[in-house]
């Protein structure tokens, strides 16, 4: 009797090991049914959003695998999107590489913003007297350096006209973000004028030697773009991106201190930064009723300064901001 118990145990064993390899199976079989999506992004605080769902497991579902790749802006993820080698399904940058992509003639569809930035894009200075204001730090030639090609050149253009200031007097040069806070200490520019963490560790550098020009009327708005025939082929798979974002908004308004301590691992900046900086964004998936504007603003500015010729049709920035897949 003792033998037939031990046997009716060891075969109920056996019946809850087959049970539990099968729902291993289904569920490995799931997953490997699950769409993917290559997500570009540039590796800075703007990202916090994607950071945060691919770290905490937001994204973590049976009917999508998200995979993050890192660029060092958000103009080059952009790029590799509407590159012929389609490594990427989606894009994150700012407004004004979509802006100038769009008018060049390629077909985006915005999905949703993940934050928007104000007083991210600043100008730095070495302090030069009593010199403490743009108009009068300005009039004298000075040497400053931007990112062209994206939204802090579309800041300095801004920040020029904002102040009235004598574009003769300013050259400007171009350069990669994080070769700017090192020009900035070592004097082989006067200015920089560019985003977070760029513009703080600039002014860490200098610190009591430096000062810092704002223009608040400027908005910066960091956006998830596909191609048009994504929507259709990966519509779900979107969808779930979309859930997973939500979820790390949520988690980073609950949970501040713990969403920055996972982003200073991830971008590698000192927490002190991102505690310095954090308020510059609101972390938010939607659409701003003021993208349309914006991204017509900057079209008009790209054809103003010569980007693209005189008489270039500015796309309708109405069809390109796709709000479906928020909606659904």
């Amino acid at each position: 009797m003792k033998k037939v118990k031990i046997r009716i145990e060891e075969s109920f064993i056996i019946l809850i090991a087959i049970c539990f390899g099968l729902l291993i199976g289904c569920t490995n079989s799931q997953r490997n049914t699950a769409q993917q999506l290559t997500v570009g992004i540039q590796n800075s605080p703007s990202n916090s959003l994607v950071i945060v769902a691919s770290k905490k497991g937001f994204f973590d579902t049976t009917k999508v695998k998200v995979i993050v790749k890192e660029f060092s802006a958000g103009k080059l993820a952009l790029q590799a999107l509407l590159g012929q080698a389609g490594d990427l399904d989606v894009a994150v940058s700012a407004e004004t590489p979509i802006a100038l992509s769009s008018l060049g003639g390629n077909k985006l569809k915005v999905i949703t913003q993940i934050v928007n930035a104000k007083n991210e894009c600043r100008v730095v200075a070495r302090q030069d007297g009593d010199l403490k204001t743009p108009e009068s730090y300005f009039n004298k030639p000075r040497k400053l350096t931007t990112s062209q090609g994206g939204s802090p050149e579309w800041f300095t253009y801004n920040f020029i006209k904002q102040f009235k200031l004598d574009k003769s007097k300013i050259e400007v040069i171009a350069m990669l973000p994080e070769n700017m806070p090192v020009a900035l200490s070592n004097g082989a520019v006067d200015a920089i004028s560019i985003f977070d963490p760029y513009a703080r560790l600039g002014e860490n550098e200098l610190r009591e030697k430096g000062v810092t020009f704002y223009n608040t009327g400027i908005t910066s708005y960091y956006v998830m773009s596909v191609k048009e025939n994504t929507l259709s082929q990966k519509s779900e798979a979107l969808k779930e991106l979309i859930k997973g974002l939500l979820g790390a908004q949520e988690f980073i308004k609950n949970n501040p201190d713990e969403a920055k301590q996972i982003v200073a691992v991830q971008t590698k900046l000192d927490i002190a930064i991102l505690n310095q900086t954090w308020s510059n964004y609101t972390f938010s998936v939607g659409l701003d009723a003021n993208l349309v504007d914006l991204c017509v603003a900057e079209a008009n500015w790209a054809i103003e300064t010569g980007k693209y010729p005189q008489g270039t049709a500015i796309p309708n920035f109405k069809e390109i901001i796709y709000p479906g897949i928020l909606k659904e």
